[in-house]
This record gives structure tokens, sequence and C-alpha cells, in this order.
């Protein structure tokens, strides 16, 4: 739910505004005649939660590619063979560790879902194979997006089965589907960096100094200037409880989530003054 006000007021307003690119309507309100209220309040389209992937890609196929000239289309499909191969996207997601944290919390929370359910595959009810579905359905978007297209197609046949209710395909193919997400994990987790937990005095002011820094940009939503002084802060080796806070920090920032920062800059910088 939107705070303040709902999507039909927020379209409304920026239709007003003279804003006439498609805007499409996400929403769990999937109730009969819902299609027809959003496209008489000044939708272009209609897709109800959970997402189909499928459903997605005709919506938006059918408001911004089919609208296309065909040249345009012919140009946007021959730029796709020039895409980075599978190999090449993981390696530069090497280097982006705070998007890599981010996603090995989704595969570990996503993995111990599976781990919870497998053992009583045969006994689920409904709720909990929607559970199960739902949990591989969004591990297919996550590993196409770091490069592991073969194991995304495994999650989509999974998916698919467990939508079909065939719990013998499931037995079989979860399992090993589970362990390729265990290895995931561990080729793509940042390696931490182990210190003790002596923190001089000069280390220790430069810690409350940079963190006072941080709230202050969260304050203001500076996502910029609190990545900036988050990075000072992470360029240095810290105890491992200050570098587990400082990366649940950057996780924070990368999703725009600013009273969760300020909390947690809150807790640590009064801990430190205990």
């Amino acid at each position: 739910m939107m705070p303040v006000m709902n999507g039909i007021e927020t379209t409304k307003m920026i239709r007003d505004l003279g804003y006439t690119t498609p805007i499409v309507a996400l929403t769990a309100n999937a109730v009969a005649g819902s299609a027809a209220m959003f496209l008489e309040n000044g939708f272009d389209g209609f897709i109800s939660k959970p997402i189909d992937i499928r459903e997605l890609n005709a919506t938006l196929n059918s408001l911004i590619r089919d609208k296309q000239p065909p040249e345009v289309v012919e140009a946007a499909r021959q730029q796709m063979k020039w895409q980075k191969p599978n190999d090449e996207i993981a390696e530069n997601m090497q280097g982006n560790t705070d998007f890599l944290r981010a996603i090995m919390q989704d595969v570990e929370k996503a993995l111990a879902v599976l781990e919870n359910l497998m053992p009583n595959i045969e006994k689920l009810d409904e709720g909990d194979m929607n559970l199960l579905s739902t949990t591989i359905h969004g591990m297919k978007s996550v590993l196409l997006n770091i490069g592991e297209s073969e194991l995304s197609s495994s999650a989509l046949r999974l998916e698919q089965a467990g939508n079909a209710g065939r719990v013998s395909e499931l037995i079989s193919d979860t399992p090993s589907f589970m362990n390729a997400l265990r290895l995931v994990i561990e080729k793509y987790k940042p390696k931490e960096t182990v210190k003790d937990d002596n923190i001089s005095s000069e280390e220790m002011m430069i810690l409350k100094e940079k963190l006072g820094e941080i709230k202050e940009a969260s304050e203001r939503f500076q996502k910029r200037a609190a990545r900036t002084a988050l990075d000072e802060l992470r360029n240095k080796t810290w105890p491992n409880a200050i570098s587990e806070l400082l990366d649940e920090i950057a996780i924070f920032i990368l999703h725009g989530e600013f009273k969760k920062v300020i909390s947690a800059v809150d807790e640590t910088i009064n801990n430190l003054s205990d």
C-alpha cells in the first residue's frame, strides 16, 4: 500500500501534469473488474501479483516494442547480439560487492525456504506449494541477473513443475537445484576480512565521524553522500562485527531504506559509547 495517496490518485496527478508515457498498474488487489477500473483511471495496463514473467513480458511488448517502427525493433535485436556473455557478466559482478551481498541474501533466504519445505514436499498444502513455486520463481530472475542462465532455466522448469503439482519432478530435481544455489553462494558471496576486536582511539573517532555523516545524508535522502561516507569507512579494515554492520548499512543504502540506515547508525553509535 502506498503512503499518503494510492496509485489511482498518483496516476491522475501525473496525467494532469501532461505525462503521456504508458503507466502499468501492479497490484495484489486482483478482483473482478480491477482491470477495467485501472484502465478507466489513466493506466495503460494491469498486472496482478504474484508477477508472471510471461504476462509482464507480453504487457511491456504491447506497450513499448509493438509501438515502435520496424527499423527500431530490428536495431534492438541486432544490439542484443553484442550483449556480454554470461561469464563476463559474472566477472563484472565480482566487483560490485554491495549488489552481490544483496543478491546473495536473497539466494540464502530462498535456500532456507526450500530446505524447510522439501522434507515434507509430499504433504504440502496449497499455500506451502505456492510458497515453494514463488520462491523458485524469484530465483529465476536473480540467477539470470548474475549470468547463471542455465541455472535460471532449471528454476523455470521447477517453477512450472510446482505450478502443475508435479511432485515427483520436484522431489527428483529440487535437491540438485539447491546444491547449485549453495555453489552460487560460495562462488559469489564476498569474502570477509578478519581483524581483531581492538579499535584505536583514532579509528573510533573516524568511525563515529563517518557514521554521523551517513546519518545526516540519510536524513536528507542524499544517497550519493551517504554512499561516499560509507565507502571511506569500508576502505579500512574493521572487526567483524563492525564490518557486518557496514555491509548491512550498504544494502539499506542500495535499496534507499534511509530509516533503517538511521536506526542502524544510532544503535551502533550508542553501543560504541557504552
